[in-house]
């Protein structure tokens, strides 16, 4: 983000950019002034002709997975998008305490060990489910980073969602980023129905290093 970004315009409304609170490949995040509960996503110039057509599918209701948890996000997708002299710049999404919550190999390590079953059982359910949630818009993650899901108390939240493969009508907004450890070993498909597929091989990674 430029340095002479110090505002932009999210819905219409005029936001002050605040705090920058992470860094990634493709953008940074950033708080918003005298907003707690939101936070901002910019990305690099390079990427953003590239995300915006994703981010705007991603921003109809009707491609907007379940989210069962009122309490928390159990997923933060993008609310609305971020401009400025509207130009397309990211998006807005809900901001998480990130020191209440733990990485999910984190978690498996400290929080998880020598507990009962039922502890164990919780965060793996909690993910299959919102994997179920998100295939059943017809969208696949990809990405099963464990830096990318979050847990606290055995509760989920998937983070960096603009990853994600993107099932927009009959356009597909695919997701270029993931990690090998959580990859199916023949290879990373491409085509949506099988990385859907391969998200089943990930998820059960996931559930036997929650259980083992």
């Amino acid at each position: 983000m430029s340095q002479k970004l110090k505002s932009v315009e999210v819905g219409g409304v005029t936001r002050k950019v605040g705090e920058q609170l992470g860094e990634g490949a493709e953008g940074r995040v950033y708080a918003i002034k005298g907003e707690s509960s939101s936070a901002l996503k910019i990305f690099n110039e390079d990427v953003r002709v590239e995300k915006e057509p994703k981010i705007r599918a991603m921003l109809k209701d009707s491609n907007r997975p379940e989210d069962p948890v009122d309490e928390f996000h159990s997923i933060v997708w993008p609310q609305t998008a971020v401009e400025d002299d509207g130009e397309f710049l990211g998006y807005q999404m809900p901001r998480l305490d990130l020191d209440e919550w733990d990485s999910a190999l984190v978690y498996q390590m400290s929080e998880l060990s020598g507990s009962s079953l039922r502890q164990q059982l919780r965060p793996a359910y909690n993910l299959a489910f919102m994997v179920h949630n998100i295939h059943k818009e017809g969208h696949a993650l990809g990405d099963f980073n464990h830096d990318n899901i979050l847990v606290r108390d055995g509760y989920i939240s998937l983070i960096d969602c603009d990853g994600f493969h993107i099932k927009a009508g009959k356009r597909i907004h695919e997701g270029e980023t993931f990690l090998k450890r959580y990859s199916p070993p023949e290879k990373r498909p491409k085509k949506l129905d099988e990385v859907r597929e391969a998200d089943k091989f990930c998820l059960a990674v996931h559930v036997f290093q929650f259980l083992m």
